[in-house]
């Protein structure tokens, strides 16, 4: 069965992209510098310990020992993304450093607040009452900020989020969320048969002439929000059944689960959380630095890596919807061209299982994670 062109038979293999849970993810990150750390701190003890019967000495040694730990382990991580990421995808080796830098001023930020509070306190009690031996102290203040860190930070990023979108919405964006899941479609099967079929057994209304998407991508620099991911997208939507056309700017967060875990079937269910926040311009600019509206230019220029750094997304849309599911068959354009169907509710997630578990049993198709952007620029 073929699905798309050879070069992205990636895709194929790796259809599905899940997120880490972000309190593992900041718990992985945090707990390498600090294992690392924690390391150097052992070995600055024992030795201190050994040299010198100085009590403030053996206190603090550890929280002096461990610090550059934090940067050594970003530094390595940084060199692991550079070397797996594709070369013509690469960017300068001094974009890579500073990453590691910035993530090891967090880290180095967070275990100064965070571990080295817990681990002079443990320490002290230890060597005015209890008089534990110092290894265990520094194991335990090494498990304890973790913990600790690792629930501030995702509370203290998700306050970040919604604080961000409510500056959005200040300065005039929309906001609309749905959930949404993708399937690659066969390119022996006409994605026109699966809409009609899949309206038909959901009774859902069609559209009589397609929609054509214009869209223009930029790579995000936002912060992952807690593992969501970002784009940044100019848009003009065509609608030729009345001849109008939507212009948009839009910052799109996403992030893809997996629903119904516990349930013993054939199949299951990834489908994406998607908030779009959008605005709608009278004068649309693919060159967002000509946008005319001050803070909403500010705002997308601020969501942007590179202006000069863009890719366009084409495609064909026809849809079959009601007030909560919509079906839309979209015949993507360029030198690789491709289908993809795609299934929305506002909030149904019952619903939305119902139709891709109907979609997967009767069509030959592929569930993805991947949007057409990262299909096209794979």
């Amino acid at each position: 069965m073929s699905f798309i062109s050879q070069n992205k038979q990636k895709l194929i293999d790796q259809p599905i992209k899940i997120p880490r849970h972000p309190l593992l993810s900041v718990s992985i990150r945090f707990g390498s510098g600090e294992l690392l750390a924690f390391v150097f701190s052992i070995i600055a003890i024992f030795i201190t310990s050994y040299l010198s019967d100085s009590v403030f000495w053996i206190i603090i040694i550890g929280p002096i020992a461990e610090k550059g730990a934090f940067y050594l382990i970003h530094i390595y991580f940084q060199i692991e993304i550079y070397k797996t990421t594709p070369q013509k995808a690469r960017k300068r080796k001094k974009y890579y450093f500073k990453r590691a830098i910035k993530k090891g001023n967090i880290d180095l930020i967070e275990d100064i607040f965070g571990h080295d509070p817990i681990y002079l306190i443990l320490m002290s009690l230890s060597v005015i009452f209890i008089n534990f031996p110092e290894w265990i102290l520094g194991t335990l203040s090494f498990f304890l900020a973790v913990f600790i860190v690792a629930i501030l930070e995702v509370i203290a990023v998700e306050i970040k989020y919604n604080l961000y979108k409510k500056r959005l919405i200040k300065a005039g964006f929309q906001i609309e969320e749905y959930f949404e899941t993708r399937f690659l479609i066969s390119s022996e099967k006409n994605p026109i048969d699966i809409l009609n079929q899949t309206a038909n057994e959901f009774n859902l209304t069609k559209t009589e002439k397609k929609l054509i998407y214009d869209d223009q991508y930029f790579d995000s620099q936002l912060s992952e929000f807690n593992n969501r991911k970002s784009q940044v997208r100019v848009r003009k939507r065509s609608n030729l059944e009345n001849d109008s056309s939507i212009k948009t700017y839009q910052i799109v967060i996403t992030k893809a689960r997996e629903i119904s875990k516990k349930e013993k079937g054939q199949h299951r269910y990834f489908p994406i959380k998607k908030e779009k926040i959008y605005y709608i311009a009278d004068n649309l600019h693919k060159d967002p630095t000509q946008i005319n509206n001050i803070q909403i230019k500010s705002h997308i220029l601020k969501a942007i890596e590179d202006t000069n750094s863009s890719f366009p997304v084409l495609f064909d849309r026809m849809i079959a919807q009601d007030d909560e599911l919509l079906v839309s068959g979209d015949k993507v354009k360029g030198n690789n061209p491709f289908f993809v169907v795609e299934v929305k509710v506002f909030k149904d997630l019952k619903k939305l299982k119902t139709a891709m578990r109907y979609i997967m049993i009767n069509f030959p198709v592929v569930q993805i994670t991947h949007g057409k952007a990262e299909i096209i620029n794979e």
